[in-house]
């Protein structure tokens, strides 16, 4: 027993409003170093799932996701985002960087017009 009395529900609400920011903080910048984009960068990604638990961002949401199920750390993850009802955080990092890259060659574009 993890000693800790409060709603499931507040426990996610917690994990995503005070350990995710930190977790995806500047993600444009490390992005290019995970384990994440390099399997995406293949010409045959396989399960990309996987070899994003290897990131650790990832690894982070999937302990926490374990420890407020009370599950052992061996738990399928697949599990643990289904139980959940959640997705990995790796989703958000992409779609954050994909707007921020975006956002750049807007700029940039706009810049060389003037």
């Amino acid at each position: 027993s993890s000693g800790i009395n409060a709603e499931y529900g507040t426990i996610l609400k917690l994990i995503d409003s005070l350990v995710k920011p930190v977790t995806m903080y500047a993600c444009p910048v490390w992005l290019h170093d995970s384990v994440l984009l390099k399997e995406l960068t293949k010409s045959e990604p396989d399960n990309v799932v996987k070899h994003a638990a290897r990131d650790g961002f990832e690894a982070v949401h999937l302990k926490l996701l374990k420890w407020t199920l009370g599950v052992h750390k061996k738990t399928s993850n697949t599990c643990c985002y289904g139980d959940t009802g959640r997705f990995p955080w790796a989703i958000t990092v992409l779609a954050q960087c994909t707007r921020y890259f975006t956002r750049v060659s807007q700029a940039t574009a706009s810049r060389a017009n003037r």
